[in-house]
């Protein structure tokens, strides 16, 4: 039986039966059967078999690094402005279906572009190579999820209950560079020009009840 970690991460809702499988994970050998059941509105009952790729994922997220790595809200009004419980200053955010479809594979999969002609990798949308000018040679091509910071700005003025915000241009391991916020990074100064980060996906605002999610990048923890 899986502790439930009330203890260490409180309640998550939605996401906390899920949490709570990857926690059990650390204790699984391949072969072995997890039962996964949740209930509140309606129950859900899942079965899985470990593999033989389970080591991998074991030796890669250990599930203890990540809870010590847990940051506390400092104080309660922190924590009802995160939970948006009162207004706070914003800014009008737009969040578009069609936009998301639209542009699912670099906001949702991470894919960039490589030009056939001369090798050249982007991650825009673009038609003409900036590197050798020929026109629709881009093919999709999967970008690494690591890379190393080549510059950042801290911003105090954007509206956020944890200022500043970090925003990062990154280099990424194998080709493209791409500009995104920096999360899971509680002390600013630890920022550094060519320090390791690995991209997540992370919720990026909130528009007419759509969140809109894209890949910021965060700190590699050693």
């Amino acid at each position: 039986m899986q502790d439930p970690l009330l203890g260490f991460t409180g309640s998550l809702g939605t996401a906390h039966p899920f949490v709570m499988l990857v926690a059990a994970l650390g204790g699984v050998k391949p072969g072995d059967k997890i039962l996964l059941a949740s209930y509140g509105d309606g129950s859900d009952v899942l079965i899985f078999e470990a593999t033989d790729a389970l080591p991998a994922f074991q030796e890669r997220d250990d599930f203890t690094v990540l809870l010590d790595r847990k940051e506390l809200i400092s104080s309660y009004t922190k924590y009802l402005a995160f939970k948006k419980t009162f207004e706070v200053e914003s800014q009008d955010y737009y969040s578009s279906i069609s936009a998301l479809f639209r542009e699912r594979d670099r906001f949702s999969r991470l894919l960039g572009g490589k030009c056939r002609n001369c090798g050249y990798i982007t991650t825009l949308t673009l038609r003409v190579c900036p590197n050798c000018r020929k026109k629709d040679q881009f093919e999709n091509m999967k970008l690494a999820r690591k890379g190393d910071v080549f510059t950042f700005t801290q911003e105090w003025y954007y509206p956020s209950p944890e200022p500043p915000t970090t925003l990062a241009v990154v280099d990424l391991k194998g080709g493209g560079r791409i500009y995104c916020q920096m999360t899971d990074c509680s002390d600013p100064g630890i920022v550094k020009i060519g320090m390791p980060v690995e991209m997540t996906v992370r919720k990026y605002h909130e528009a007419i009840d759509l969140p809109h999610y894209y890949w910021k990048c965060r700190p590699i923890y050693t």
